[in-house]
């Protein structure tokens, strides 16, 4: 249960590679990101924890040419379907 609670405080974002271009579709799967589909949005995104924070903003920033949009993801949000949540 204390690993669970701190997981919960643990601070974590979502990157959107909203605008990226279709060519790097593949390269975004092969980083893990999904396809979020659905009613107010289609982009690729990825849940990143702060340990990986760094190296998945310099991969993205080297991969794609421009910086992400990053949303904060408190617990709350960390893990609904994403055709309730807005993109940034």
């Amino acid at each position: 249960m204390a690993k669970t609670l701190a997981a919960m405080d643990a601070p974590a974002w979502r990157f959107e590679a909203q605008g990226a271009p279709y060519g790097y579709k593949d390269d975004l799967r092969e980083q893990r990101y999904r396809w979020a589909w659905g009613r107010l949005h289609d982009l690729w995104h990825k849940h990143v924890r702060a340990e990986a924070y760094q190296a998945e903003l310099d991969w993205y920033v080297s991969t794609i040419g421009k910086d992400p949009v990053i949303v904060p993801l408190p617990a709350s949000e960390r893990y609904r379907f994403h055709t309730t949540w807005t993109p940034a």
